[in-house]
């Protein structure tokens, strides 16, 4: 029985697809890394914002200790510190009885954009791992495929499993790695 591609085509095709799936997600994961440095950036500037209005405005009072809390917190990019003394003060304009509905630009605000954007790094960062793992067992499953060319084209119901065996990794590579880049494209919320 003739054989659906020769030997030589199928090596190009496996070589291909582990050299694809290398390369973008080496590329998906530099963007995303770019993209957690901003995000995390935009929250340390939502920190310095906050520190910066402790002494101007009543609703941004902080006693010396979570005030000293907050500038170490910035100084060393801790998100968790800056977001402890951000819901201590969405907690305390809510204590005061304001709500975001009189007050839609306030502390409860930044402390909902802060708690939605760190929860888009941890989506990106769980996202990453996903793909790279996807990543890596497609490419072994097609460096595997490729140290086996010639007894994979010597039947054509193996060769047809294994087109197909890869085909469908690098559908879900391609998938997580778009999955990836639209969660990096997403607006802060």
């Amino acid at each position: 029985m003739e054989n659906l591609i020769d030997e030589n085509t199928l090596y190009y095709f496996f070589s291909t697809i582990a050299q694809v799936i290398a390369a973008l997600t080496a590329l998906l994961a530099i963007f995303i890394q770019f993209k957690i440095v901003e995000l995390k950036d935009f929250l340390v500037g939502d920190g310095n914002s906050v520190l910066n209005r402790t002494g101007s405005d009543p609703s941004y009072s902080l006693n010396l200790k979570f005030t000293l809390r907050l500038r170490d917190s910035i100084d060393r990019k801790d998100l968790s510190g800056i977001k402890e003394v951000i819901e201590l003060l969405s907690n305390n304009e809510k204590d005061a009885g304001h709500t975001l509905k009189n007050r839609p630009r306030g502390l409860q605000f930044l402390y909902n954009r802060f708690c939605g954007i760190t929860n888009q790094i941890e989506d990106l960062r769980g996202l990453t791992k996903k793909t790279i793992l996807i990543s890596i067992f497609t490419i072994l499953i097609s460096l595997i495929s490729i140290a086996f060319v010639d007894l994979i084209s010597k039947s054509l119901c193996v060769e047809i499993i294994s087109l197909v065996i890869n085909g469908v990794f690098l559908i879900v590579s391609l998938y997580y790695s778009y999955k990836g880049i639209l969660l990096g494209i997403e607006n802060r919320k």
